[in-house]
């Protein structure tokens, strides 16, 4: 009788004697031995097919969905310039349907659409795309969640950032006080030979008010022309921190020459009256590039201090709405 079978009959017996022999237990981590019936094979195997499905219907989630590609490289990628790429889920299940329900990160760095399909059937594919846009110049890494109604399961994602030639830059970990205007100044510089030219800008979520520099709402396209090796405010920000929450928003640039779509992310924390500390009315101190003979530059400040004694009794509190730090440009490295 055995003369009859082929090599494959005899390849697929054993594999069902291997399985029966050392399956491990789904609902812990011990080793357990599973009785199963025997059964018979006909010559074309459906019996093996349905023994196999059976098993796999209840693997862990991690063997019946398979990540295409396995983790998401980004690999480096210039600091405001958005990179997306697509992750196609693949359900190994033969018998049973998935239903995707969710997508769930704690990075900022990394922004995910949801599935394309939400049922993914028996050899099936559902797809969903990642955004990389880095915050601060260097290599981040995480996880994205992808829930599930068999479970959830965790998906690598990594990026590097890199300077951008343009020198925009995120204006974000920024802590405002309440009823305090926030009206950033927005520079671009122009890294070519030739001048480049600024055909839109517009923002999006966080309520984040766009006017151009002089405070006006419109004027001539001279104004977003920017000349070779040229820095230039670009646009300003408005924001009134009127509710105690953290608020995002992104503005996008968009250049005819070349045409690219620059990201500026801006978050900003408003915090309550109560609490202590030093702001700035344009998010950060930037002194830009100089040299040891230039003339120190005046930047305004608010600052508010509070003097505590060792027990924690505030005995004296200082508020200044206008200091002004005198910061030679030699200190710049």
């Amino acid at each position: 009788m055995l003369g009859s079978w082929s090599a494959k009959h005899i390849f697929a017996f054993c594999l069902l004697e291997f399985i029966n022999k050392i399956q491990l237990t789904i609902h812990n981590s011990d080793h357990g031995l599973v009785n199963t019936n025997m059964r018979f094979f006909d010559e074309n195997l459906s019996h093996i097919q349905e023994e196999i499905s059976s098993i796999m219907s209840d693997l862990p989630l991690k063997f019946q969905l398979r990540f295409e590609p396995p983790y998401l490289d980004f690999k480096q990628r210039t600091l405001g310039l958005p990179h997306m790429e697509k992750v196609i889920l693949r359900n190994m299940n033969k018998n049973k349907s998935i239903y995707m329900t969710s997508i769930s990160g704690s990075s900022v760095h990394f922004h995910s659409s949801f599935f394309e399909d939400k049922k993914i059937s028996p050899n099936g594919t559902t797809s969903f795309n990642v955004v990389f846009l880095g915050r601060e110049e260097g290599h981040v890494e995480s996880n994205l969640f992808i829930h599930t109604s068999e479970g959830f399961l965790k998906y690598n994602v990594r990026g590097t950032s890199t300077f951008n030639h343009y020198r925009i830059k995120p204006l974000t970990g920024i802590k405002m006080k309440m009823n305090t205007p926030f009206s950033p100044l927005i520079y671009l510089h122009n890294p070519f030979s030739e001048p480049i030219q600024i055909v839109e800008i517009y923002s999006s979520g966080g309520g984040f008010q766009l006017e151009l520099p002089s405070g006006e709402q419109k004027g001539p396209s001279e104004l977003w022309e920017i000349l070779p090796h040229q820095t230039k405010a670009v646009i300003k920000v408005q924001f009134q921190a009127k509710l105690v929450q953290n608020h995002t928003g992104y503005i996008r640039i968009k250049l005819n020459c070349p045409y690219k779509t620059l990201v500026v992310p801006v978050e900003v924390e408003v915090i309550p009256d109560k609490e202590v500390g030093v702001f700035h009315p344009q998010g950060v101190l930037d002194l830009g590039v100089g040299g040891s003979k230039d003339m120190p530059r005046e930047i305004p400040v608010c600052i508010k201090i509070a003097v505590i004694l060792m027990h924690g009794q505030i005995i004296r509190i200082f508020i200044v709405n206008h200091l002004k730090l005198l910061l030679p440009l030699f200190q710049i490295t």
